[in-house]
């Protein structure tokens, strides 16, 4: 019987003690359920975010293979349109060195003309001064032709 009674009195003696240790324990056990559903919540917030980074990522990687495709285009076109460019440049050179020609052999054409009308010009003044304006020496034919072609 002492010993129920040391017992029972003891218990007494530490029945508050032991309602703050279960306060205690019931506070932790709180503290470490909401640490726990921080943590899961963390947990999926950083999956979200890591799922998100993955995307971005990929529609940056299928951007930047757009943008190299195009840019190999672009850089195609551009080399096609240079050819075309240099190809122009030496038509149009050709062409330049043929306008050049044409207006030295027309400048030249022109220079023999000029020549060839002087010369027809002294042998009409060189036939009119000997003949007295008649072509002596000449059939009536002769002489109507020789003067159709010094009036030319």
């Amino acid at each position: 019987g002492d010993e129920a009674r040391a017992l029972w009195l003891s218990s007494e003696a530490e029945l508050p003690r032991l309602r703050m240790r279960e306060r205690e324990r019931r506070k932790l056990q709180g503290m470490l359920s909401q640490a726990r559903w921080d943590r899961d919540s963390l947990q999926r917030e950083y999956d979200r975010v890591l799922r998100g980074l993955r995307e971005q990522e990929e529609a940056q990687a299928v951007a930047e293979e757009e943008l190299t495709r195009e840019l190999l285009s672009t850089k195609a076109e551009g080399e096609e349109m240079i050819v075309s460019m240099r190809r122009t440049g030496i038509r149009l050179a050709e062409m330049r060195h043929d306008s050049w020609e044409t207006e030295c052999f027309v400048q030249h054409l022109g220079g023999q003309v000029e020549r060839l009308e002087a010369e027809r010009n002294k042998l009409r003044a060189s036939f009119l001064d000997r003949s007295g304006g008649r072509a002596a020496g000449l059939g009536p034919d002769a002489q109507e032709a020789a003067l159709a072609w010094m009036q030319q």
